[in-house]
């Protein structure tokens, strides 16, 4: 089964396809990262303009999608990130999700940052249900 794992709570929003199937761990099919926040020039205080455009949740859906060479139909689950971070981030992470179940009729689940696969902190566990 293919899984569709969001994080938006951190300043870097993530989305990776992950397939789970016989194997003990599941693989990373494809990710896409938004690119960290540009830091403050400490000695003119100013924020230097940031090269990368911003990009908007499903942007970022739609590039992991693409690098894992896989269609929206076939993501049979999502993974949720919950934070701990960003109340706004989180929220869109559960719009989308919400969304995405309903439209599919597909299981979703919510985990902590530090357990979501694609995440910050990959590797642990989901807790949830769908």
């Amino acid at each position: 089964m293919k899984i569709l794992a969001v994080e938006f709570s951190s300043a870097q929003r993530s989305v990776a396809v992950w397939e789970s199937g016989d194997a003990a761990a599941p693989v990373l099919l494809g990710s896409a990262r938004e690119p960290p926040e540009p830091r403050v020039d400490k000695a003119s205080g100013a924020m230097p303009p940031s090269p990368f455009p911003p990009r908007r949740n499903l942007g970022l859906v739609e590039e992991a999608l693409a690098e894992a060479k896989c269609r929206r139909e076939e993501m049979g689950a999502l993974a949720v990130g919950l934070g701990p971070g960003s109340y706004t981030g989180i929220r869109g992470a559960i719009a989308l999700g919400q969304g995405w179940q309903l439209g599919r009729g597909i299981p979703a689940a919510g985990g902590e940052q530090r357990g979501m696969p694609g995440g910050a902190g990959a590797g642990g566990g989901m807790a949830g249900a769908g």
